[in-house]
């Protein structure tokens, strides 16, 4: 069974390709499916995850960047910038939980790097965004009493990134009543 999709930047060219892939620039961030059997690499990100939202139960999986990166751009700069900080993929770790049904319109996650700042980690992703999303904007706001990092893909998704410690949580959805009510969910 495929779990939750990724929708963070991480797969915008889609991750976990044979290495050989061209980036292909991308209006909206793709949506790459963790593998068959649900990974749980990292429970304790797992667990800072809401378990169901709007009634609606949250499937939830881990991965790492080593786990996932492949040959895609956002694969590539990423791993640039965890070495420019002496890190590997290896050390990026990442939870998210999402409908595995796929009537409610969101994900949310939360990606960490141990030793690496929230602010800028969330810097990198999006950066290591931008060569697959040309056009994307991303930018400073408030939702929830939270301070995010809005992105707007040029098709019109949405993500919210949102810095805490060493950790960036995440909320997918172009439903902003609905982001609001997951990040409130988030420590």
């Amino acid at each position: 069974m495929a779990l939750v999709v990724l929708v963070l930047a991480l797969a915008a060219a889609g991750c976990g390709g044979s290495g050989d892939e061209e980036a292909t620039s991308t209006t909206e961030p793709a949506t790459t499916t963790l593998p068959a059997q649900v990974s749980h690499v990292a429970p304790e990100l797992e667990a800072l995850l809401p378990g169901s939202i709007n009634g609606t139960t949250l499937e939830k999986g881990s991965a790492t960047g080593a786990g996932v990166f492949g040959g895609d751009a956002f694969s590539r700069e990423m791993t640039q910038r965890l070495q420019a900080a002496g890190k590997a993929p290896a050390d990026l770790r990442f939870a998210n939980a999402g409908d595995p049904k796929g009537k409610l319109d969101l994900e949310v996650g939360v990606f960490q790097v141990p030793g690496l700042a929230g602010t800028a980690l969330a810097d990198a992703i999006v950066a290591s965004s931008r060569p697959n999303a040309p056009g994307l904007i991303a930018e400073p706001s408030t939702l929830g009493g939270k301070k995010v990092t809005t992105m707007v893909y040029p098709g019109g998704a949405v993500l919210y990134l949102y810095p805490q410690g060493e950790r960036v949580f995440y909320v997918g959805t172009q439903n902003k009543t609905l982001a609001e009510k997951a990040l409130g969910l988030l420590p």
